[in-house]
């Protein structure tokens, strides 16, 4: 609540002059779920003035609730309940709207062993593994015993009857991940 108006005031009279007080728009860099899929950290650069994050979601989309840091370069919020569908989460800031594509993809950065034999437990690293309800082999086999350890690592057993080489591929409620083949 400042004024926008400088004035100097001298013996030889006063000056006013009249000014704009502009901040860049916000910008979103990168986002990341916790292991319950329901607080979002969002990383990115002028978040002053935050009036509202939504969310892809059906019915009431507004974030739950949500903390900026004070250098006003990280938000964490509460997700909305809902299914998300494919669009963008949306930062609403005093000097404009940030975008981030949500929600985010799963990704798969590596696999423990690309020859493992049947019985191995095998530890597959990436992104976003929220609700991870399967991991598919070459041939379309399940895995066996799978566990999420959090949200960047799943453990599953390789099992029996794999005959041909291919990717191997995790699906959740945030789509499918494959493996890139050596």
């Amino acid at each position: 609540k400042v004024p926008n108006v400088i004035k100097l005031v001298t013996n030889h009279g006063t000056v006013i002059y009249s000014f704009q007080l502009y901040l860049p728009a916000p910008s979103i860099s990168s986002i990341a779920l916790d292991s319950s899929g329901t607080i979002i950290t969002i990383n990115g650069n002028n978040f002053a003035g935050v009036k509202k994050i939504t969310f892809p979601v059906p019915g009431n989309d507004t974030a739950l609730a949500y903390i900026v840091n004070k250098t006003f370069t990280q938000i964490v919020a509460a997700i909305p309940p809902g299914v998300a569908f494919t669009d963008s989460l949306r930062v609403f800031c005093t000097f404009g709207t940030a975008a981030y594509t949500y929600p985010p993809p799963m990704t798969i950065s590596s696999v423990s062993n690309e020859n493992a034999v049947a019985g191995t437990t095998l530890l597959i690293n990436g992104s976003n593994f929220i609700g991870v309800n399967q991991v598919t082999f070459p041939g379309g086999l399940q895995g066996i015993n799978l566990q999420t350890i959090s949200v960047t690592q799943l453990s599953v057993v390789v099992p029996s009857g794999i005959t041909a080489p291919d990717s191997l591929k995790i699906s959740g409620p945030l789509g499918t991940a494959t493996a890139s083949q050596p």
